[in-house]
């Protein structure tokens, strides 16, 4: 049991320290060393925690998988059905090993809703690019009231305002944009005031992530049109 277990992890980084092809196509060639294993949750969970680590020599051409329009065709069919799974099993805020189980489980293998194989590998891809993988079991933040959380944003406009000043600056390295924001928080007194200056910060970089996932999508779709 143990030596296949070894040749598992041995064949997934063999194969990610040579590969080369779209993501997409590489992760169809994982879904299938998954799929034989025992305790592919477990496996899963070294995938997606250690993938994007694997530098590769790119000396191997992954098998192609997929087709450019049977891409646009999953996504539109999948990615919202993905999203939701990912995000309720993240809410239920499981240990890391339980998480990662129930994902390749319930999220992929048994999942009803993805009826076809190709849905389930696009799932893992999917999953994959996805910004909450690797995932973490978290301790329950800090909450308040609607009226605390006004009270505070005014009592520390100005902090609000230079740190939004900060964010939307260039800067020739991030550290200089990390230290200046970092200086802005230890102005605050409290730590409500600190969680309420981040909860803005917060806001103003999830807006930016959205229209640059938005720009993303919508240059893949362009690029999927000129294929086909």
């Amino acid at each position: 049991m143990g030596g296949k277990r070894n040749d598992f992890y041995e064949q997934l980084n063999e194969f990610l320290a040579n590969v080369k092809g779209e993501r997409v196509d590489i992760a169809a060639s994982v879904y299938f060393m998954l799929a034989k294993e025992e305790d592919a949750g477990s496996k899963l969970r070294y995938f997606l925690e250690n993938a994007d680590e694997i530098e590769s020599s790119e000396s191997m051409q992954v098998e192609k998988y997929f087709l450019p329009a049977q891409i646009g065709d999953l996504r539109e069919k999948c990615s919202g059905l993905v999203n939701e799974t990912l995000g309720k099993l993240i809410k239920e805020n499981l240990d890391e090993n339980d998480f990662y189980c129930r994902l390749w489980e319930k999220g992929i293998q048994e999942n009803t809703m993805l009826e076809e194989e190709s849905q389930k590998i696009f799932a893992l891809y999917y999953i994959w690019r996805d910004d909450r993988i690797p995932y973490f079991k978290l301790e329950e933040g800090m909450k308040m009231s609607n009226e605390d959380f006004r009270e505070i944003s005014l009592s520390r406009q100005e902090q609000i305002e230079k740190a939004i000043f900060i964010i939307s600056n260039e800067f020739s390295q991030r550290t200089e944009k990390a230290s200046l924001l970092n200086h802005v928080l230890e102005d605050c007194e409290t730590e409500k005031e600190k969680a309420v200056l981040m909860a803005q910060i917060l806001n103003l970089v999830e807006k930016k992530t959205i229209q640059r996932l938005m720009n993303m999508r919508r240059s893949e779709t362009e690029s999927e049109s000129e294929e086909t």
